[in-house]
């Protein structure tokens, strides 16, 4: 951590100087400690950890008389009464202290529509245990004519009350008109507070209004709150001539005739036929008393904590349909790389020359190299690239190449990294999606592409070797990073989708123009994280302060209209905001997190949180088994790109792991942090499915021979897909299998491969990681019975180490080993759905830290100073009155090269003092 300058930042300041740094070496230490135990006693006292009513032991009873049963737990209950005509009518109750209030109950049905209206005529009570009860209910529906039962289940392990509903089909049904709606019904028509299964898309009625993968709705009223989450796994009955689930289902709170129904309700129909079978609706109901009115937030916090325990953890793995035998990350990373470095197929040599300026500070260069978004030819791909088929691998093909060295690939990689120079555009003062220098750039930009550049820059950054950092890059990373506060300011972080690049104002969204200056707010969040990135580099405490204030001005105070030829929306409430793209969310959760370590603040630990929350809206919580591709494939915990989607893409899906990566490395005591491991766990094996080796002739309709196999397809393919993994392999998403790599396999693997070892350090420590200095990981047993394995570290050099190890129950345990012991393997022992986190350390001299950690500092002051002298340039009409502090960076800058740091820190001191 940097100690900034906490003199008042001037107008034209980038970065501040280090000097504290070394000081306060010792100081963190013992009050690091201290900062921990005072946090932990703040949170708890701020209400920060799960309530206690959503896990452990629930006291269940179950009550039957020759006309009713009533059935629940210690806050919620659900009555079946007989009525006059000997039918069985549904009703709840819930505790409010010592007496029992009434909620959901009217005369409808819950499976409402006229080829259904279903209400028992039976009811019988099938498992009475002290950790489980059912009851049957059943009956027999006419015109059209079938039988149907619906059991209804409490178990001691959860809070909620599960509805397992079947109607056996005989024939096929053809439906009327859209139905059936699934809900539990209430008098109330306008309850107080609602969260439904997601915001509408910024498409509307042009694309799919509500889509989105957790299947679950809330309301609370009056004292009292209730939730419902559909499982979507055994829906085989939807179908593409059918029900599409979320084209035509929607999960949420409605009001019909005086009554307000939670549940899934139909807004129409893509087919009317429902094939002859088994029709099955399984959903589960949380209800309890909550005294003060939450915000959509706490609702929302409240409904994904709950739920988290019915999330999948685990899956199949593919066979590797290509090249035979198991798949495996290692495997499928080193195939990729090769089939990147396919000359004029999947890359190519651009001969284009760059120079520095306005100022000549780095050396110029002759070339780059460039990747197009697909399998190509060398005339094509010299033409068709931008910044993300050139670079969204080129991060995670750094930390492959540092751990599995190879000349070819690393002098590919040397053009690639010092490529990203090229990428800011000196006119608009910011990186954008092409280059100047050649002329391949536009007068469009989207805001949550443009904020992804800068993070992918930031990370290769990150990713090059401590003393190699190329200070152009990192240099312009910060002049681009101060420009983006005057655009943020400029559209008060109500973030538009399109952008004029150079007024910086918000253009009419240009794929769909008739929606207009469309909004995406939560790209917040990748904002807020290029700020943090700058402070870290730089030190200035202005980044840290705007990525502070425009989380908080997010989620606390933020108000906007969209209005265009398709709708009018004032947008008032976060959880309403649309999600355009996840990587706001995603990198927000991240963002929020270091601003709270930076500050110390326990709101922003919330705020952490909250974006967490929302980014868990864009997963699938299900499995797909709708049809026979789908059934081959498996997508639980894959993520969609937005909301608007209906599909889930291997980009995003990449993105939104490594960042629920870096929650589970620093946010330790997060509520779900079991949630996010089943869901990194999702992605280590159902990921493979993107790939078309991994996929079946059934699946892939026929393989194409030679390079593209360890591509992903983009998009995957689903009952609302088109094309599907019937489509074109995505190069420019080629990252995943590299990244997945550095996650499950590169530093550590186990023999058992139902367990999940997951490197931690996936946003930051990388040189720690590679070189084994410190190295952070978390061992997951996602199945449900108790596992032994053996757990082997990779790439260590010779010498001792250091692992400790942190159980769930708060054992710890630390003890030395040599690196070829920790290669060998260690046996663990693990309990069903339990964790245990890992911390390996080099045993050597405190100097060696010391001279990583200053050969990382002196890279970034140098690029600080790069960045001032190159604003200084762009304001300064006479160069010559520049020239001497150019000389003392070069002089700097050779130094840098020589591995002297020492006299790096001592040049860039002096060229800030001149400067100020």
């Amino acid at each position: 951590m940097y100690i900034p300058n906490m003199k008042q930042a001037g107008t034209n300041r980038i970065c501040q100087p280090m000097f504290l740094e070394r000081t306060y070496k010792h100081l963190r230490r013992f009050t690091s400690t201290m900062f921990t135990i005072m946090m932990f006693m703040i949170l708890m006292l701020a209400g920060l950890f799960p309530q206690p009513t959503m896990a452990g032991q629930h006291d269940l009873f179950l009550n039957s008389t020759p006309n009713s049963i009533t059935m629940g737990n210690e806050s919620q209950r659900v009555t079946f009464a007989r009525d006059a005509s000997n039918r069985y009518i549904n009703s709840t109750s819930i505790r409010h202290g010592d007496r029992w209030e009434p909620f959901f109950g009217t005369s409808a049905p819950i499976v409402t529509g006229s080829s259904f209206n279903l209400i028992p005529s039976e009811a019988k009570v099938v498992r009475n245990t002290k950790v489980s009860k059912a009851v049957m209910l059943s009956g027999v529906h006419t015109n059209p004519n079938y039988n149907w039962d619906m059991l209804v289940e409490t178990n001691s392990d959860t809070p909620m009350i599960s509805f397992n509903i079947t109607c056996h089909l005989p024939a096929d049904m053809i439906l009327p008109n859209p139905q059936p709606s699934v809900a539990l019904w209430m008098t109330e028509t306008k309850p107080e507070v609602v969260v439904d299964q997601g915001p509408e898309s910024i498409y509307g009625s042009l694309g799919i209004p509500h889509n989105l993968g957790f299947p679950a709705a809330y309301l609370w009223h009056k004292g009292t709150e209730a939730m419902v989450f559909f499982d979507m796994t055994p829906a085989t009955w939807m179908a593409a001539d059918g029900i599409q689930r979320f084209f035509d289902l929607h999960v949420g709170t409605r009001t019909v005739e005086g009554k307000t129904g939670l549940g899934m309700h139909s807004d129409k129909l893509s087919g009317s036929r429902i094939r002859s079978g088994d029709m099955v609706v399984k959903f589960h109901l949380y209800s309890g008393a909550r005294p003060e009115r939450p915000t959509s937030l706490q609702a929302l916090d409240t409904m994904v904590r709950v739920c988290a325990p019915l999330h999948p953890a685990t899956s199949v793995f593919p066979r590797n349909y290509a090249d035979g035998g198991q798949v495996s990350w290692t495997q499928f990373a080193r195939k990729t790389i090769n089939d990147l470095m396919v000359d004029g197929s999947t890359f190519s040599h651009l001969k284009a020359p760059w120079t520095d300026g306005p100022l000549s500070l780095v050396e110029p260069s002759s070339e780059m190299v460039v990747h197009p978004g697909h399998i190509s030819s060398a005339p094509r791909i010299q033409n068709e690239w931008d910044f993300s088929t050139v670079n969204n691998h080129l991060s995670a093909w750094e930390l492959y190449s540092r751990i599995n060295p190879d000349k070819k690939q690393q002098e590919l990689l040397k053009l690639k990294v010092d490529g990203l120079e090229r990428f800011f555009d000196p006119k608009a003062g910011m990186i954008r999606w092409g280059t100047r220098q050649p002329e391949h750039v536009g007068d469009l930009e989207m805001t949550w592409q443009n904020l992804f550049f800068h993070i992918e820059t930031a990370r290769a950054i990150d990713a090059t070797p401590a003393g190699d950092v190329n200070p152009a890059v990192a240099g312009r990373f910060l002049i681009s990073a101060r420009h983006l506060i005057d655009y943020a300011h400029k559209v008060d972080y109500v973030f538009p989708q399109w952008f004029d690049p150079y007024k910086l104002m918000p253009l009419v969204q240009n794929d769909v123009p008739k929606l207009g200056m469309v909004r995406e707010p939560w790209q917040v969040g990748s904002y807020a994280y290029v700020m943090m990135r700058a402070y870290r580099l730089s030190g200035d405490s202005l980044y840290r302060n705007e990525a502070a204030a425009s989380i908080k001005n997010l989620l606390t105070a933020m108000r906007y209209t969209v209005k265009n030829a398709i709708y009018n929306r004032e947008y008032t409430n976060p959880v309403e905001f649309p999600i355009t793209e996840l990587f706001g969310n995603a990198y927000g959760a991240v963002a929020a997190y270091d601003v709270y370590k930076a500050t110390g603040d326990s709101r922003y630990l919330r705020y952490s949180r909250d974006f967490a929350n929302t980014l868990l809206r864009v997963t699938f919580w299900y499995e797909d088994e709708t049809d026979p591709i789908s059934r081959e494939l498996r997508n639980a915990g894959l993520f969609y790109p937005h909301g608007g989607a209906h599909v889930a893409t291997p980009w995003e899906t990449t993105e939104a792991n490594l960042c629920m990566t870096s929650l589970l490395k620093h946010d330790t005591t997060n509520p779900i942090y079991n949630l996010l491991l089943k869901l990194t766990n999702l992605n280590r094996i159902n990921s493979f499915y993107f790939y078309p080796a991994a996929c079946s002739d059934t699946v892939l309709g026929n393989r194409q021979a030679g390079i593209g196999q360890y591509f992903p397809i983009e998009p995957f393919y689903s009952l609302e897909g088109n094309g599907g993994h019937r489509g074109n392999t995505a190069a420019y998403m080629s990252g995943m299998s590299m990244w997945n790599y550095w996650l499950y396999e590169a530093l550590a693997e186990v023999d058992d491969r139902n367990i999940m070892v997951l490197n931690l350090d996936a946003l930051d420590g990388y040189d720690d990681a590679v070189s084994g200095a410190t190295r952070h990981f978390v061992v997951f047993n996602p199945s449900s019975e108790k596992r032994k394995t053996e757990i082997m570290f990779k790439h260590l050099s010779a010498g001792k180490y250091r692992l400790e190890t942190q159980e769930l129950q708060g054992k710890a345990h630390a003890a030395i080993y040599t690196n070829v012991q920790l290669a060998a393997g260690n046996p663990v022992t693990m309990a069903s759905q339990s964790h245990i986190r890992l911390t390996l350390t080099r045993m050597e001299p405190a100097s060696t830290h010391i001279a990583v950690q200053q050969q990382r500092q002196a890279g970034n002051q140098l690029s600080c100073m790069y960045a001032r002298l190159q604003l200084a340039a762009t304001k300064t009409p006479d160069n010559a009155q520049l020239e001497p502090l150019q000389r003392k960076f070069s002089a700097a800058l050779k130094e840098y090269r020589s591995r002297n740091y020492k006299s790096v820190l001592k040049i860039t001191d002096e060229i800030s003092t001149i400067l100020h």
